[in-house]
């Protein structure tokens, strides 16, 4: 089994590849990959960055069904969008969906409660402590302050 990890922002895409022992094998950059701005930009951004990420692993698109996504991506706790995402037909073993917000938060704090601000193409900040997650302002014009977090998809 392979884990993938995908950051998605709104200029562009990174993806990392390991193997079962956290060793990284590959990684790789696509373009543009928020869902807000455009669904399809997103899986094409995601799919080049995995395709040059499993390049470099030596894997191939065939290897895509022993790999475990996690894939954090910027806008995905708007309206809609993570269910748009869901419905993506990838061919991963497996696909793990969340904000780009959360996933630098757990790489800067290793998953435990703690706060992160992104300053980037949307500048946001987001804070985690227990259950609680609070996501405020960012995502450039026109999602200015408090945004509400749902990754239901509501």
């Amino acid at each position: 089994m392979y884990y993938l990890g995908i950051d998605g922002g709104g200029t562009k895409c990174h993806a990392v590849i390991q193997n079962e022992s956290g060793d990284i094998l590959g990684r790789g950059r696509g373009g543009p990959a928020n869902p807000v701005h455009g669904y399809e930009q997103t899986i094409q951004s995601i799919t080049n960055a995995t395709l040059q990420a499993a390049e470099e692993s030596g894997l191939s698109e065939n290897d895509f069904s022993s790999i475990v996504a996690g894939i954090g991506l910027a806008g995905i706790n708007l309206h809609g969008v993570m269910k748009q995402m869901k419905s993506w037909q990838h061919t991963f073993a497996e696909m793990y969906l969340t904000t780009d917000l959360e996933i630098a938060s757990i790489g800067a704090h290793e998953s435990t409660n703690g706060a992160v601000i992104i300053a980037g193409t949307g500048s946001c900040g987001y804070s985690m402590t227990g259950d609680s997650k609070v996501i405020l302002g960012g995502y450039g014009f026109p999602y200015w302050g408090p945004c509400q977090w749902g990754l239901d998809g509501a």
